[in-house]
C-alpha cells in the first residue's frame, strides 16, 4: 500500500511541501473511496458535491 502511495505521490509532481501535503490529502481521499465502493457501499448511499465530481468523474 505504501508503495501504490508513493507511486501516485511522485505522479502529482509535487513542488513543494504544500503541493505535497495537498496532494497526499487527495490520494488517500481516492484509497478511501475505492474501499467504499468495493464494499458495495454506493449501492446504498451516495455521495453529493464536489469529491464525488472532481475525483470520481474527473
Amino acid at each position: 500500500m505504501i508503495d501504490l502511495i508513493q507511486e501516485k505521490l511522485r505522479s502529482y509532481g509535487a513542488k513543494n511541501r504544500l503541493e505535497e501535503e495537498n496532494a497526499t490529502k487527495e490520494i488517500m481521499q481516492e484509497i478511501a473511496l475505492y474501499a467504499l465502493w468495493k464494499a458495495d457501499f454506493f449501492d446504498v448511499a451516495v455521495f453529493q458535491g464536489g469529491t464525488s465530481l472532481r475525483i470520481l468523474h474527473g
